[in-house]
């Protein structure tokens, strides 16, 4: 099985969700072990590679990272042009499991996210508008599209529910 497993919040500084997802990745690899192949995927600025490769490092993956200018705009307009295709960077895939900064369409495979936390849409005025923005089309989305969906809590799965 070949899973892609976008990193790309790992391009900032590191944050409790950041954290979370490094160390998603870094069970996925150890659970896949040599059957199954995992990839991360990030397209990132110049600048967000060098966080991603400290965040990646000691984590035994194949790297599929892009250097753009205009990353985030790169990203929410993929998301929302829902083209080209994850596949197109990526190559042919099993599984996607896609961040909340972006979610690119796939052409097949198992389509799966993560909820760490429903903040930006329960307090809105906690985060910023980009943040709140961001977050709101992510779960739009993940409510049409998503086979699995992952929460990080119990109290959030009930309150995704």
């Amino acid at each position: 099985m070949r899973i892609v497993f976008d990193v790309s919040p790992l391009s900032h500084p590191p944050t409790g969700v950041g954290y979370y997802i490094r160390g998603t990745l870094s069970g996925l690899v150890e659970a896949a072990g040599d059957e199954h192949e995992v990839v991360a995927l990030a397209p990132t600025s110049r600048w967000g590679a060098g966080y991603l490769g400290s965040a990646l490092e000691g984590i035994p993956v194949q790297r599929q990272i892009r250097t753009l200018p205009f990353a985030h705009a790169f990203r929410t307009a993929w998301s929302k042009l829902g083209w080209p295709p994850v596949e197109r960077f990526t190559g042919p895939l099993d599984a996607f499991h896609y961040s909340d900064w972006m979610y690119p369409r796939q052409r097949a495979g198992v389509r799966a996210t993560t909820v760490h936390d429903l903040v930006p849409i329960r307090f809105p005025d906690w985060v910023q508008g980009r943040t709140r923005r961001m977050h709101s089309a992510k779960y739009r989305h993940m409510a049409r599209s998503c086979d699995v969906v992952f929460c990080n809590s119990q109290f959030t799965a009930n309150d995704v529910s």
